[in-house]
């Protein structure tokens, strides 16, 4: 797969969005949310919540409001040297679109 000319997602600052970040090669899941000006992690008292299965951190997308999902997965399988740390963010994941309708379950 080349993911040289790969564009970054294009997030509508109107619409409430999950980004769910596979942790760990598809072993845990943190849930961001994004909406206009504000960023925030589905979090408890200790901070991020890990989720351990796709379905629970899709549930928690739902229940903070989220309309539109995306998996982001990292690049992991890139040569070394090809990811620059200096490269925005989004740039360092592949991005999958997440159907959040409940009745999809």
């Amino acid at each position: 797969m080349n993911t040289n000319n790969i564009n970054p997602i294009e997030i509508d600052p109107n619409v409430k969005t999950a980004i769910i970040y596979s942790l760990e090669d598809l072993f845990a899941y943190t849930v961001e949310i994004r909406e206009a000006d504000k960023r925030y992690y589905v979090a408890n008292s200790e901070g991020p919540i890990s989720f351990g299965n796709m379905k629970d951190a899709r549930d928690a997308a739902i229940k903070e409001g989220a309309v539109a999902a995306y998996l982001a997965l990292s690049k992991t399988y890139d040569k070394t040297g090809i990811n620059n740390p200096n490269q925005n963010p989004q740039e360092r994941f592949d991005y999958s679109s997440i159907n959040l309708d409940e009745a999809d379950e």
